[in-house]
């Protein structure tokens, strides 16, 4: 038996609670799920805040996402067997 687990943060800027709705953090939550099952066996892929975005006040929604990806406002993180392998940005 494996394991796949996507996960972003939510609120996603504690200094912002209205960056993300709800709604969208599930919806970015299942994305990286699909993700990490495409990456392999037990795998998880977090979608995290850069360290920019609390600077930003760009919204981040499913629609703009893509946008955003080409700016550092998104880290990813990949763990594999619970130990962090990647962090990076998009």
């Amino acid at each position: 038996m494996t394991c796949s687990i996507g996960w972003t943060p939510y609120p996603w800027l504690r200094e912002s609670v209205e960056a993300l709705s709800v709604d969208d953090a599930i919806k970015l939550a299942d994305k990286a799920m699909y993700c990490a099952k495409d990456a392999g066996r037990n795998k998880s892929i977090g979608l995290l805040p850069s360290p920019q975005a609390v600077d930003s006040p760009e919204t981040i929604t499913l629609e703009n996402l893509a946008d955003v990806a080409h700016s550092p406002l998104i880290q990813l993180v990949k763990t594999e067997a619970g130990v962090a392998t990647d962090n990076w940005s998009l």
